[in-house]
């Protein structure tokens, strides 16, 4: 073992949260189901109302949120450049480059 934590702490922490969360909305409204019908109805009633980031919400929820866009730019004389390596080539052996004698 290298030393580091089994398992991933950030999604155990995320269960954890959202465990309370749903705890919290059962004690809240007597089930979890419940509790979200009445959390989309506030979320319907906001983007109803104007409210942008309920309307976001929304067509997130529907559409997807659109892909993030990455722009690169840089010196038109000194261009970026984008190296892949793929590891140490000579090292790979394929039996059918070889012959036995």
């Amino acid at each position: 073992m290298s030393g580091a934590p089994e398992g991933n702490i950030n999604a155990t922490k995320g269960m954890e949260y959202r465990q309370a969360l749903r705890r919290a909305m059962a004690h809240r409204s007597g089930t979890t189901s419940k509790a979200l019908e009445e959390l989309a109805e506030k979320c319907i009633e906001a983007a109803m109302d104007g409210e942008q980031w309920a309307i976001k919400e929304i067509a997130d929820r529907f559409d997807g949120k659109p892909a993030q866009s990455l722009t690169l730019s840089g010196d038109p004389d000194s261009p970026l450049v984008t190296k892949v390596s793929l590891g140490d080539l000579d090292d790979r052996s394929d039996s059918s480059d070889t012959t036995e004698t």
